[in-house]
């Protein structure tokens, strides 16, 4: 995975190159915000969600002007925002879900439940069974108030 980024993010420098070159030019616009999407679904997959954050954020600040304007309708760019947006609401609860196990219990039942049950998801796809295992327990514990 750190190969694939690392060629995402060669790509990335191109792409920011081109765009910088030409801001109107629709295909390096659209070019570069899957760059940065392409670095940002990378990253989450290795669990680098403060990374992901970023690169989500970056790509939508590109994108948003093309569809405030109109331009991604009837293009294969149109869902392009809300797959994004989607990512990035992923990453930010993932950052919280990690965070401090405390700070999540202490959250409204509603959101303890889903960021607790990512936690667990979370820890368990990185091999850290006995903390997934502890945050298994809490969402149980929950489940039974």
């Amino acid at each position: 995975m750190q190969k694939a980024l690392e060629q995402f993010r060669q790509s990335l420098k191109i792409r920011q190159r081109l765009a910088d070159d030409d801001p109107r030019n629709f295909e390096a616009q659209t070019d570069l915000v899957g760059s940065h999407a392409n670095c940002g679904l990378a990253e989450k997959q290795g669990f680098h969600h403060a990374e992901a954050v970023a690169s989500f954020e970056k790509a939508l600040a590109v994108l948003r002007p093309w569809q405030q304007g109109g331009k991604l309708k009837g293009t294969r760019f149109a869902a392009w925002p809300g797959i994004i947006e989607n990512e990035l609401r992923f990453c930010q609860d993932a950052l919280k879900a990690l965070g401090n196990l405390d700070a999540v219990l202490k959250l409204p039942a509603e959101q303890a439940v889903h960021l607790l049950a990512l936690r667990a998801q979370l820890l368990a796809q990185q091999g850290k069974h006995a903390d997934a295992v502890i945050a298994a327990d809490k969402l149980a514990g929950l489940a039974q108030k």
